[in-house]
């Protein structure tokens, strides 16, 4: 549990730094 929590987190940081500077730019 405490691994796919982990994981989860890191999926969260990687969508927020692709969608972050996307929404930057626009």
């Amino acid at each position: 549990m405490r691994k796919s929590l982990s994981l989860f987190a890191i999926f969260i940081l990687t969508f927020l730094g692709l969608v972050i500077p996307f929404i930057t730019l626009t």
